[in-house]
């Protein structure tokens, strides 16, 4: 007699696999670049371009919290914009937000690669770039496959392993500051200092992503909240004392592709610089592997509610996990990490992102007003926060340039096209 399969997933993640899972695709690859555009763009006061962006995500992140904190299912930002909104509104915002995720995931291939060649500098170019993206890229997606456990204790170790070498740098670099060193105030202009802000979104980027599987967690209204808070706490504390650290050691890491090595290698030595190019690749490959625990869960979510092919709602008989949405998920990623540079990624990433969190602050208002979904987390001030959150969101979506402005609008006209196109098709199955 042929197996049937089972159409619901299993709850298996706990408050620690959340925040694990929050602080691993939070921590990817921008702290190993990002150090160098911030001090690029304002010198030695990058320390505070990193807290005030921390700030803006703080609105973001408790608005998030108060909304994960209604539902129990899967979906995320997507779950929150279908049930204040309705279909096209919660489609876009699963659209722009796949488009956002799936481009942070091919940023960080970029990264581990650049990282790659420090130790072999052929592999990162050319054809064995590309070969050592499929294989890694098909581990991944195999190991996804097999289910959401395994999965989640591979994003736990990766997220410890992570963590290491970076407090390591941070504790050494303390004993060797030279406050002399970093010389003169870089001058900059407030346009140099918002355009900081906004590319250092992306390094604050993949808390969403801990939203997306609540309908695998044990107790996602309760446990959502907290994991998304203390996350955002381990990445700020992380983000702002390794800046403040490396530029105080060498303020020429405004010029450097890999500043985290550089800073290593002047104060520990080869081996030091060795230690976190690893940690960079543990890193990065740590971000992808949550990321396509993640993602797929939302295109999963998307076929679930006919609004893409059915085909990706199909769980896989033995191991209960959305396997066609992972393949899915490998091929569009492994597509971006062979065709587009890091900072064309970023930039995707966090347009992305900075669209979907304006949404999500408008549904908690709206849950807010007619208290569609009770909560069970006390947002501090009521609607003055998601009000702040959208307020600096739009603001900072006019620190793109009117190039990145005008394909942001055009990824989101495609999303409506794709949408009617299957609500159409839908309708007519239905007469």
């Amino acid at each position: 007699m042929p197996q049937r399969e089972q159409t619901t997933l299993p709850r298996i993640l706990n408050r620690f696999d959340l925040t694990a899972i929050a602080v691993n695709t939070i921590i990817g690859s921008g702290i190993f670049v990002m150090p160098a555009a911030a001090a690029a763009s304002v010198g030695v006061w990058a320390p505070l371009s990193f807290l005030a962006c921390a700030f803006i995500i703080l609105t973001l992140v408790l608005t998030y919290a108060a909304a994960a904190s209604r539902f129990s299912e899967t979906g995320g930002p997507y779950l929150y914009a279908k049930k204040a909104f309705g279909n096209f509104v919660a489609f876009e915002v699963g659209w722009i937000f796949w488009l956002g995720r799936i481009s942070a995931v091919g940023a960080n291939y970029s990264v581990f690669m650049l990282y790659l060649g420090y130790f072999a500098p052929k592999l990162s170019q050319g054809l064995p770039r590309a070969a050592i993206i499929t294989v890694l890229a098909a581990l991944i997606t195999l190991t996804n496959i097999r289910g959401i456990k395994l999965s989640s204790q591979i994003v736990n170790a990766f997220t410890i392993s992570k963590l290491l070498p970076l407090g390591l740098l941070i504790l050494v670099g303390f004993f060797f500051l030279d406050f002399e060193k970093s010389g003169a105030a870089k001058d900059f202009t407030s346009a140099d200092f918002l355009r900081s802000i906004f590319i250092l979104v992306f390094a604050y980027g993949g808390f969403e992503q801990a939203s997306i599987p609540g309908g695998e967690s044990q107790n996602p209204k309760r446990d959502l909240p907290r994991a998304l808070l203390l996350a955002i706490a381990i990445v700020t504390l992380v983000y702002v004392s390794m800046q403040f650290v490396v530029y105080n050691l060498d303020p020429t890491i405004a010029e450097s592709k890999r500043p985290l090595a550089q800073v290593a290698e002047m104060i520990i030595g080869p081996l030091g610089a060795g230690l976190i190019a690893l940690g960079a690749m543990v890193s990065t490959c740590g971000y992808v592997f949550g990321a396509s625990l993640a993602v797929p869960r939302l295109t999963f979510a998307l076929a679930e509610q006919r609004q893409l092919p059915p085909i990706l709602a199909r769980l896989h008989l033995r191991f209960r996990t959305p396997w066609f949405s992972i393949l899915f998920h490998f091929i569009i990623t492994w597509t971006l990490a062979i065709l587009l540079t890091f900072l064309q990624l970023a930039v995707i990433n966090v347009m992305a992102r900075l669209v979907v969190s304006v949404v999500t602050c408008l549904a908690v208002m709206r849950f807010q007003n007619t208290d569609q979904a009770p909560s069970t987390f006390r947002l501090p001030g009521r609607q003055l926060i998601p009000l702040a959150g959208i307020g600096l969101a739009i603001f900072l979506l006019f620190q793109a340039s009117h190039n990145e402005l005008f394909y942001g609008t055009l990824a989101l006209a495609i999303g409506a096209v794709i949408y009617f196109i299957f609500s159409r098709a839908a309708n007519l199955l239905k007469s």
